[in-house]
């Protein structure tokens, strides 16, 4: 029986661990190539990449802060390029800030770099089709 996603090509942003690793797997249950996305873990990026190949589809992972509407849109060119086309965008990266709530030090600097709107635009807008 076909894969409903086989040939097609999904980027899982923040597909490193948690539910966007998860998301990658079900997507390459599926039959669709997969790159995901990190912004600091390399080793568990690469184990998530070994692990979605021994599902028999193509994998790749790519270093990009989503954070940054420059590396987003490099990233979508990378994985286009890489893959030869894109067909799925799962936008899951998220930022963490570690410190109390009511700790007026803690380091939001992340939090004041990251606009979810922002950066979910620059990625719709990288691979929405060309005319």
């Amino acid at each position: 029986m076909a894969k409903k996603l086989a040939g097609k090509v999904a980027l899982v942003t923040g597909g490193s661990r948690g539910i966007g690793a998860a998301t990658a797997r079900s997507l390459a249950d599926e039959g669709a190539n997969i790159a995901i996305s990190y912004v600091a873990s390399p080793d568990k990026a690469n184990a998530v990449v070994k692990e979605l190949k021994a599902k028999g589809v193509e994998a790749r992972a790519f270093k990009a802060d989503q954070a940054s509407s420059t590396e987003v849109e490099q990233l979508v060119k990378e994985v286009a390029k890489t893959f030869g086309r894109l067909d799925i965008l799962v936008n899951n990266a998220g930022v963490a800030v570690s410190g109390a709530v009511d700790d007026a030090n803690a380091d939001t600097a992340a939090l004041a770099r990251q606009d979810a709107s922002t950066c979910t635009a620059s990625s719709l807008r990288s691979v929405r089709p060309r005319s």
